[in-house]
């Protein structure tokens, strides 16, 4: 049995609300951006506002796995995504570590794992949103 869900039996809010975590995503992003484009005067300054938004991306990144909605509330793959989003979560953390080292370098590779996470997500892979490889050592 199929259920087709369109933008009339969810309304707008919940068509908006599934892809809140993708502008947060963004956000980091925009931040990121920033920190590659400015001079190395100005650089603290932009480097001070990427905490604050990685800690509200994290946040959804680890309730994604509910947000979609595609997963029934008590079901038994509750836990292992519960799990991958906390793996998940720990490899941004690493990632957001180096940025005190090399900038440049984590401001990148926090972009580059960003970018997954939000493909995966819009692509509706919540339980793939890092391939393991990343998420082997932590």
């Amino acid at each position: 049995m199929y259920i087709f869900i369109s933008s009339t039996s969810l309304g707008w809010l919940g068509i908006i609300g599934k892809f809140v975590p993708v502008e947060s995503l963004e956000d980091v992003v925009t931040g990121c951006a920033a920190v590659l484009a400015a001079g190395s005067r100005s650089r603290p300054d932009h480097l001070a506002g990427i905490p604050p938004l990685m800690r509200y991306a994290e946040k959804y990144v680890l309730k994604m796995y509910r947000q979609r909605g595609m997963v029934p509330r008590f079901s038994p793959q509750g836990s292992q995504l519960r799990a991958h989003a906390r793996l998940v979560a720990a490899r941004l953390r690493a990632a957001e570590a180096g940025l005190d080292v090399d900038a440049e370098g984590a401001a990148k590779e926090i972009v580059s794992l960003v970018m997954q996470i939000a493909d995966n997500y819009v692509a509706g892979r919540v339980g793939a949103l890092l391939p393991e490889e990343e998420l082997k050592d932590l």
